[in-house]
């Protein structure tokens, strides 16, 4: 973002502004010009920007935006702001903020998506996260998505947005599976330990292990 960037001029959406504004489409590339100094509507209380500049903080700020995710590795670019450089504009300007790097190879695994998932859930919105482009902050909302409402409707919500990435549903498809995947271990875990500390359950059959469904919670 820039001074000189007019902000309703390129269609760019306000944090504060109603659903039917319009919603800047953007080329799917991390080094895009066009994906450059724009704020793209994902999903109510949430959007996405590329790299951030320090007056950029104040002017997220202004837009309405009351906290910050930072999704850059540091040392991605030798000239991009740290972590705790934007941890402290982000103050300035009045913003929570959380650095949760994510690095493209590592877009769906649990220690990007988790504290995404937690970032998403805690900070005060609207929510502005950004990474070099805005693209793989928006897959890690999709991710974080994937497991607590349909495919079909992340998929929507960023092809609305200008984000065509249906190349990506097989992978949004095993986020979706994640809970089912982590619950029988969980399950295991929880029966041997009750066996070892219940001398009488071991002469009992054990219990079929219980379905249990993800939870549908609201947009993040």
């Amino acid at each position: 973002m820039s001074e000189s960037c007019s902000f309703v001029a390129a269609g760019i959406w306000l944090a504060t502004a109603p659903d039917h504004l319009s919603r800047s489409a953007v080329a799917i590339t991390e080094d895009a010009a066009t994906c450059m100094n724009k704020i793209i509507r994902i999903a109510p209380g949430f959007a996405v920007t590329s790299a951030m500049e320090p007056d950029d903080f104040a002017q997220a700020a202004a837009l309405g935006f009351r906290a910050i995710i930072n999704n850059r590795p540091d040392g991605e670019d030798p000239h991009q702001l740290t972590a705790a450089d934007e941890a402290l504009h982000a103050a300035s300007a009045g913003m929570s903020y959380a650095h949760v790097p994510a690095s493209k190879l590592e877009l769906f695994s649990d220690s990007v998506v988790e504290p995404m998932q937690r970032a998403l859930a805690e900070l005060d919105r609207p929510i502005l996260a950004h990474c070099q482009s805005g693209v793989r902050s928006a897959i890690a909302w999709a991710a974080v998505s994937a497991r607590e409402r349909p495919v079909e409707a992340v998929l929507a919500h960023l092809k609305e947005a200008g984000f065509d990435l249906e190349f990506l549903h097989d992978d949004l498809d095993a986020q979706a599976d994640r809970a089912r995947w982590n619950e029988p271990s969980r399950l295991t875990a929880a029966t041997a330990v009750t066996r070892r500390l219940s001398p009488s359950a071991a002469a009992r059959p054990a219990e079929p292990a219980a379905t249990v469904l993800p939870r549908t919670r609201g947009d993040p």
